[in-house]
């Protein structure tokens, strides 16, 4: 069952400004921070600044790509003419296995060419005069089973490990849904993935795992809940907006992320992020940011590793040490020319190669469908027809 368009609308909106903090995120330019970097002029406001959304309003993205994966997911393994809905049995077993090719087509299919690509590069750079020492372990170097685990789990595009874990939750959905489908069951459950993820907050798969239940439990339960006043949205994001700053300073006096802050954080973004949509329909629905929200995982799979050596290029240029004006300067031109730049290549692909394209985003053409639901008819034509 297609989403309505209203739903489809603020989903791809989001993940255009998600798109966005991450390439933020990867294009940061902090130098080493101690206590003698923090006297220098503008340090201390351009490392907080950028922590802030490193460690702070860029976390939700990921979090939000599973929970909007796994909701879709589960609509289509489950529809709601299943009586009751997540219950596993043949016909939902069927089209789990379709979802499972549909998945391996547009999701490990460009996690293959992505890490392929990435590793290729990486040995290219490695293999020329003067870049070879600048790392610690050249790839040509690796033992054999490094270099396959680089290539297959651990690939040099870091951020591919979003597709992995997607991919192998996909896999488990006939497991979670017995547990999910029985809704105080299915909300203990994702209570204890919490409590795994403030426990290890570091590890990707805890989070992976808390957010996948949660799109898929509102998949399987539809929860409504009404959208709170533009006020209420305001302070919701103002909170968001301090936990970041909050954590950003605590990250500069300890030098360590602090869960509660940061999974708090999240949670307050999640929140404040969706229901901030609703109240911002025309920019929500506008044609530039639907079209732009079709490239919006070429955009996050195909970033890195240039995200990496541009920033690093730009440290090596500027200097780690007063020049933080600069340095901060530079992390917003980057991150607004990594996401403009890899924007503009998936366009160019999309146009001029859309087969190549076609197998690097997974299939993800970019055409807007109509997101709409067919249009009731009156019950007069029903009758009559």
């Amino acid at each position: 069952m297609a989403l309505d368009r209203a739903t489809g609308d603020r989903i791809r909106a989001i993940s255009v400004w998600c798109s966005l903090l991450v390439c933020l995120n990867h294009a940061c330019t902090l130098p080493g921070i101690d206590a003698d970097t923090l006297g220098e002029s503008w340090a201390l406001s351009s490392s907080l600044i950028q922590i802030a959304v490193k460690a702070g309003l860029a976390c939700i993205a990921t979090p939000f790509f599973f929970m909007v994966a796994a909701f879709l997911i589960f609509r289509a393994v489950f529809p709601l003419s299943d009586e009751p809905v997540g219950t596993v049995h043949g016909e939902s077993l069927l089209r789990h296995r379709a979802e499972v090719i549909k998945r391996m087509r547009s999701l490990v299919v460009p996690f293959l060419m992505v890490s392929a690509w990435s590793f290729a590069l990486m040995m290219t750079l490695q293999s020329l005069p003067g870049l070879s020492g600048r790392a610690s372990a050249p790839l040509a170097e690796r033992p054999l089973a490094d270099l396959v685990l680089t290539l297959f789990w651990n690939p040099v595009a870091y951020p591919l490990w979003f597709v992995r874990n997607l991919f192998l939750l996909c896999l488990a959905v006939p497991l979670i849904a017995p547990i999910l489908r029985h809704r105080r069951v299915g909300l203990g459950a994702c209570a204890v993935a919490a409590a795994a993820w403030f426990a290890w907050s570091d590890l990707s798969v805890t989070r992976s795992i808390l957010f996948f239940l949660i799109g898929g439990w509102m998949a399987i339960h539809r929860p409504t809940v009404a959208a709170p006043r533009a006020t209420t949205v305001v302070a919701l994001l103002g909170l968001w907006v301090a936990l970041a700053c909050a954590h950003g300073s605590w990250i500069l006096a300890q030098g360590a992320t602090n869960a509660v802050l940061n999974n708090v954080g999240i949670t307050v973004g999640l929140v404040a992020v969706w229901f901030a949509s609703d109240h911002l329909r025309s920019l929500v629905e506008s044609a530039l940011v639907q079209r732009i929200s079709a490239y919006t995982f070429f955009i996050y799979i195909a970033h890195e590793p240039i995200a990496t050596l541009a920033r690093k290029a730009a440290i090596g240029v500027i200097g780690a040490h007063n020049h933080h004006l600069a340095l901060l300067s530079a992390w917003v031109v980057l991150g607004g020319a990594l996401f403009l730049g890899t924007l503009a290549s998936g366009m160019l692909l999309a146009r001029y190669a859309p087969k190549g394209y076609a197998l690097v985003s997974g299939g993800r053409l970019p055409r807007r469908a109509p997101a709409t639901q067919p249009a009731l008819q009156p019950v007069r034509e029903l009758q009559s027809a």
